[in-house]
């Protein structure tokens, strides 16, 4: 089996996205490190340094397709699981958006920390069209799998990739159409 391991420090999530601790990080980096020497250790082959695409690639004309396509989705996927209930009045996602203020109190809390319904407000204004959804969808496959990760695999004959979890390989994972990616730095034994 022959693992691929990226750099952690270039796929960090940033300070402003993320509260970092410093017990925790070194605690994964040591995890993370100590995968690929059991990796090693048990007769895999390790390639370090993997190159894969960054999130910020996943755009076109500065304009996120992951952003476009949770947005398209959000907004249809709710619509069509609130017209299918039998008990509630509440069909669509403007009305949605209408009842969660009408009760602000329950369920939007004024606490610090509490959610808002911002993501469901930017679905409901800012939907994109069914063919920039589908241009994004395709771009995303494109990028993210056949010319990022499946060319990655290829190129250095990699069984799988690993990441560290304080990462943004969530956002390639889910652009290329790919299950969440199993992390390494939690399997307690590779044998």
């Amino acid at each position: 089996m022959t693992v691929g391991f990226v750099d952690p420090e270039k796929w960090r999530l940033p300070d402003a996205l993320f509260a970092h601790d410093a017990k925790i990080r070194s605690e994964m980096d040591d995890a993370y490190v100590s995968a690929r020497h059991r990796v090693s250790a048990h007769g895999g082959a390790v390639v370090t340094d993997v190159p894969l695409i960054s999130p910020s690639e996943l755009q076109i004309d500065g304009i996120s397709d992951i952003g476009t396509v949770i947005g398209f989705e959000l907004r249809h996927n709710i619509d069509r699981y609130l017209s299918e209930l039998s008990e509630s009045e509440i069909r669509n996602l403007p009305e949605l958006i209408d009842w969660i203020e009408q009760h602000r109190e329950q369920e939007l809390p004024q606490e610090a920390g509490a959610p808002d319904q911002d993501r469901l407000i930017n679905a409901l204004k800012d939907v994109a069209s069914k063919e920039e959804y589908d241009k994004a969808v395709a771009h995303m496959r494109k990028i993210s799998r056949e010319d990022g990760i499946d060319k990655t695999m290829e190129e250095h004959d990699l069984d799988v990739v690993v990441m560290p979890t304080e990462s943004g390989i969530c956002s390639i994972a889910a652009a290329a159409g790919l299950l969440h990616p199993l992390l390494c730095a939690h399997i307690p034994d590779i044998t």
